[in-house]
């Protein structure tokens, strides 16, 4: 009974949302890049392109975009919370932050919702075992991996709670992911390779360059570092990039050879890089992208961005707390009294190394609009504050009140006695 009201009242908050969001009819709005995905360009993932060849890139793209962002939103969040959860998400997918990409021809909308939609299934896998469920996690593992570059890197960390499961469990998906991993990275480096070199540029010029000890680590492992390219410090942009690759041919053959090779060595030999990553984060979670430049966005997105920033602004030791807490309180109990760690704490831990995944690759993957780039990291900084607050929510719920022995009740009890027989 319960649960059949909770649905009722789920569904009446998505119906709700759904009212909302879907009241203006509008064209998407295009940038530079959006023929990119329209004309199924090389440099792009698939994924997006086929969304948009499938609901194309007129009036339906818009509430094709709509309809499954408040979907996915709502689908994690009933997992999460259930009736409560969704309002919540429904709330997430409407502040403006969110629900601008929706009205864009651009993959972030479709990655969003991919996410959204992958939490909320590795939810469901910790707590089911089944054909079914395992094959909806590499679905959509697949999908999310197809659509943007940047998941791909973070799909690894949706694997770690289901170790705690077993073996069954994480295998598949172990798989799939290394699976999915080799196929996007040869799409990168045979089809991709002009973005992969504008990217790639734009860091060398917007960071390396102007960075003393960074610039001669390159130096020593062969990029050109003359008066030419020092020129060139601080500068990114295409033209500036074909103007550089002209006058320096030498840069740009360095580049495509042994560019990406010592850049990610440079990454990953570099603690400063992480530490860079977390500062990007805790400055971009809060510097919001644009919102409302040429489509029109509902009334009560504006109204709810206030929510959505100031959510943004949780201090980071309050973050860790939220979202690590529960799995260290489960994890002594499961070995105290042999139970088992409950979902949701796996999920708000394994959530953390996801957002930290998505802010170093997001950070230092490009150099230009990071605002934008930023923003999933960002979203996901808030999704574990809720994820971390719903499990200690379950911790309170479940938590066994001790009645000290003054205060409970005495209560009579029957003496053995021969009175009633005869």
């Amino acid at each position: 009974m319960y649960y059949r009201a909770g649905v009722m009242i789920a569904i009446v908050f998505w119906a709700l949302g759904m009212g909302l969001a879907c009241r203006h009819g509008q064209l998407p709005r295009y940038f530079a890049d959006s023929t990119t995905y329209i004309h199924w360009d090389p440099i792009r993932l698939p994924m997006y392109c086929l969304f948009v060849s499938v609901f194309g890139h007129g009036t339906w793209l818009i509430p094709a975009q709509t309809v499954l962002s408040l979907t996915a939103w709502s689908v994690l969040g009933w997992r999460v919370g259930r009736s409560i959860g969704v309002a919540v998400g429904i709330c997430l997918a409407l502040a403006s932050t969110v629900f601008q990409w929706n009205l864009c021809c651009l993959s972030e909308s479709l990655s969003i919702s991919l996410l959204a939609l992958l939490t909320a299934q590795t939810l469901w896998l910790l707590e089911r075992s089944g054909p079914g469920v395992l094959f909806g996690w590499v679905l959509l593992a697949a999908f999310a991996g197809l659509t943007r570059m940047t998941n791909v890197y973070v799909l690894p960390f949706f694997v770690l709670p289901l170790l705690v499961r077993g073996w069954r469990r994480w295998m598949i998906p172990s798989i799939a992911v290394l699976t999915i991993y080799v196929l996007v990275s040869f799409l990168s480096d045979h089809r991709g390779k002009g973005y992969q070199r504008l990217t790639l540029t734009d860091v060398l010029l917007m960071r390396i360059l102007p960075d003393q000890e960074a610039a001669a680590y390159f130096s020593e492992r062969g990029m050109p570092l003359n008066d030419i390219v020092l020129s060139y410090a601080g500068r990114g942009t295409k033209t500036v990039q074909d103007q550089l690759f002209a006058e320096s041919p030498e840069f740009g053959r360095w580049v495509d050879e042994n560019g990406k090779r010592v850049y990610q060595a440079w990454l990953l030999t570099h603690p400063r890089s992480v530490t860079e990553a977390w500062q990007g984060l805790l400055y971009y979670r809060i510097r919001l992208p644009w919102a409302g430049k040429g489509v029109t966005l509902p009334g009560i997105s504006f109204r709810l961005l206030w929510g959505y920033y100031h959510l943004g602004r949780a201090p980071p030791w309050l973050w860790g707390f939220l979202a690590l807490a529960p799995l260290g309180i489960s994890a002594v109990r499961a070995y105290r009294f042999q139970r088992i760690i409950p979902s949701v704490d796996l999920l708000s831990a394994a959530l953390v190394p996801v957002t930290l995944a998505m802010a170093f690759v997001s950070y230092h993957g490009e150099s230009l609009e990071l605002p934008r780039l930023m923003m999933p990291a960002g979203l996901l900084y808030r999704v574990t504050l809720l994820v971390g607050l719903a499990a200690w929510g379950q911790r309170v719920k479940t938590l066994k009140i001790q009645i000290p022995p003054w205060g409970r009740r005495k209560t009579m009890k029957p003496k053995n006695s021969n009175h009633f027989k005869e």
